[in-house]
């Protein structure tokens, strides 16, 4: 995503005209800004997930009802 907005601003940046430079310095500064928010946000996610995961086997107690889909009979495979 980085280089898709380098791509994009760097021309304007690099254009001659001042409005275009310094509305491309902000358009380059803002989007990168948000690439490291993106970046930020999948790691906590993933932190997030390994948590999840780690904890709910910890306390996690089976039994109950078996799961059964809208009372679906199975034609073509067999249970394992």
């Amino acid at each position: 995503m980085a280089t898709g907005f380098n791509t994009m601003m760097l021309p304007l940046i690099v254009s001659g005209n001042p409005a275009h430079i310094i509305v491309g310095w902000i358009l380059l500064i803002g989007a990168h800004m948000i690439v490291f928010i993106f970046g930020s946000l999948s790691s906590g996610i993933q932190a997030i997930r390994l948590h999840y995961v780690e904890f709910f086997l910890k306390f996690y107690r089976g039994g109950g009802v078996k799961f059964a889909p809208f009372g679906a009979t199975r034609r073509f495979t067999a249970e394992a």
